[in-house]
């Protein structure tokens, strides 16, 4: 397969037979929206992070979120008990086979394999992605919002894909500390004023003007016609989040397109993302390791998320193997001041700190603060003065934060795709309007 050219945000790639066209998106590559179907199942192209195929009903892909390397690697899981309603880090026990390694070094191991997942082998002839898949706990769902925000699905307790993010507290409460599956409620509420209006919520025919009311009594007082009340209508409230609700089996429509958007519906008040990106509880930004700023790119773009945009990058040739911090954009109103210098100085790192007791089991989000031991530089850090704020972990001399992240190894997650067979290979360029990478 050979590379084109790149021409308004596509990029054109031959094979046999034909061009196919790929759209570019930040940090995402996604298939040009008007490929026909049967195109798209026979040449099975994803995005870096999940498909958005046209007219295709594919299975969705799923992913493992492994935190650690090699055979201590543990995977992210949800069980499906109704007592464990967080995410914890776990591994199933089995080793992946090493060069330098002998039979004596597995004799504790549950089993041992060529590419164990998360201590997960092959086995009734399926590999150990396909394993952890059919298991549900470690499977997680990616779907593409815009730039490099996603949603985070999961099913394994039985009430459907519901969101991953941080449950909502009241004003004076302190944030939740675990995420967990939750989804948006929406309400309708009285407003505020209305019109005087007789019993039946009729204004008498003979109105020239409508009398604004707050109250009945303000009706009573200015008009003369006897019985009116003061009649308001509903408009759309704040609503909340909940733990206890059901999501849809699927969040795709049949063409591939997200249908789900954590509760949040279109209406006469706004679309379904644009109440999401103003309340956003389940929304992250997964952000890739090892990729180039993307220079070209000049000046930040206008807000369309959370907060003021975002730097753009070019991660064709990453410089690690699909590594990433997740991070949350949710209670911004308590944890940021709406002065940073762009999204991802607003969104909190998910990790697992350790402590002098071990790593913790569940993961939190990094504190805004300064940690004691300084390996945590707070909300506006900047150890190496580049365009990410990279968790606001703090770099030694000669070291990028990048590399800091690395060492410490808290909040780098490791993707590794689920597939039913081996994954197909995305090969790209470009993935941002006017960059110029090789």
């Amino acid at each position: 397969m050979g590379l084109l050219h790149e021409h308004d945000r596509l990029l054109h790639l031959r094979v046999p037979g034909r061009v196919i066209r790929l759209r570019l998106y930040g940090e995402i590559l996604h298939e040009d929206d008007d490929l026909r179907e049967e195109r798209v199942h026979r040449q099975g192209r994803h995005g870096l992070l999940g498909p958005r195929l046209r007219s295709c009903r594919a299975q969705e892909t799923m992913w493992a979120l492994e935190i650690g390397a090699g055979s201590t690697a543990q995977c992210l899981v949800l069980w499906a008990e109704k007592a464990k309603v967080f995410p914890e880090r776990y591994n199933w026990g089995g080793r992946t086979v090493e060069s330098d390694k002998t039979a004596e070094d597995y004799s504790d191991a549950a089993d041992v394999c060529k590419n164990a997942v998360c201590g997960v082998c092959d086995y009734n002839s399926r590999s150990s992605a396909q394993n952890i898949r059919i298991g549900s706990v470690a499977s997680w769902g990616f779907k593409h919002l815009w730039e490099d925000n996603y949603l985070i699905f999961q099913s394994s307790d039985g009430s459907g894909m519901r969101c991953l993010g941080f449950d909502k507290t009241e004003s004076d409460e302190l944030v939740q500390t675990y995420p967990q599956l939750i989804s948006h409620v929406s309400a309708m509420v009285q407003a505020g004023q209305g019109v005087c209006a007789t019993a039946g919520g009729l204004v008498p025919e003979d109105a020239t003007t409508h009398t604004v009311c707050s109250i009945d009594s303000d009706c009573a007082a200015v008009t003369t016609v006897h019985n009116q009340l003061c009649s308001k209508e509903l408009i759309q409230g704040e609503g909340y989040w909940t733990t206890d609700g059901e999501g849809p089996a699927k969040v795709t429509d049949r063409d591939g397109n997200l249908n789900y958007h954590c509760g949040f519906e279109t209406d006469q008040f706004g679309t379904a993302l644009e109440k999401l990106k103003a309340d956003p509880q389940t929304v992250w930004n997964v952000h890739q390791l090892g990729c180039k700023h993307d220079t070209d790119f000049s000046g930040t773009p206008a807000s369309v998320g959370p907060g003021h945009g975002s730097p753009r990058w070019y991660c064709a040739q990453s410089a690690y193997d699909m590594k990433f911090v997740i991070r949350s954009y949710a209670d911004q109103n308590k944890l940021t001041t709406g002065d940073e210098a762009n999204d991802s100085f607003k969104a909190q790192c998910l990790y697992f700190p350790d402590t002098h007791g071990g790593q913790y089991t569940h993961p939190v989000r990094v504190s805004t603060r300064a940690s004691p031991n300084m390996i945590w530089g707070g909300l506006s850090f900047n150890g190496d003065g580049t365009a990410d704020h990279e968790c606001g972990i703090v770099n030694m001399d000669g070291q990028t934060q990048e590399e800091a992240l690395l060492e410490n190894g808290q909040a780098v997650f490791h993707l590794e795709r689920l597939c039913d067979g081996d994954c197909p290979e995305i090969k790209y360029r470009c993935k941002t309007p006017n960059c110029r990478g090789n």
